[in-house]
């Protein structure tokens, strides 16, 4: 009693495509992108198989700065957000959202293990939403984190 379990239904099925491209500069400085399109389909069913967008997309970007100092950035977006038939709350809007780290390795003689990190998650504050299926049990959409900063300090052995 009070507790929700999920099971898979025999008749989900999803059908989609990927694609992925990656450009070499060399010395540790690329370009990556990676597109997939999804279409979740319930057969027989007003229902999707779980609210997932249609569009996913990411661009990264790593720039080898020197052999102690390297910068990766990176824009993930989501879009085509479609309701469940019935669901009264409007589909939700799509987003971007772009994080970036700058990453300092081996720059202390002697502590070649030492690695030095400092992120910033959703750099650009972008105010968005997951969305959540079932109007009955939560009303309104999920809301994500905003700007974070994080410093990471780790020392392989």
């Amino acid at each position: 009693p009070g507790t929700m379990n999920y099971e898979n239904g025999p008749n989900g099925r999803d059908q989609g495509l990927e694609l992925e491209l990656n450009y070499d500069f060399g010395r540790g400085t690329y370009l990556a992108l990676n597109y997939a399109y999804y279409r979740p389909i319930s057969p027989h069913t007003a229902f999707r198989n779980w609210p997932a967008p249609r569009h996913i997309g990411n661009v990264m970007a790593n720039i080898r700065f020197s052999r102690h100092l390297n910068f990766y950035a990176q824009c993930h977006v989501e879009d085509g957000f479609r309701r469940d038939v019935g669901d009264p709350r409007d589909d939700p809007s799509g987003y971007a959202t772009v994080d970036a780290t700058l990453i300092a390795k081996k720059f202390l003689k002697g502590y070649e293990g030492l690695e030095l990190r400092g992120s910033v998650y959703n750099l650009f504050d972008k105010d968005y939403t997951s969305p959540f299926g079932d109007p009955t049990t939560m009303p309104t959409d999920i809301p994500r984190a905003g700007r974070s900063f994080i410093i990471e300090l780790k020392y392989k052995f």
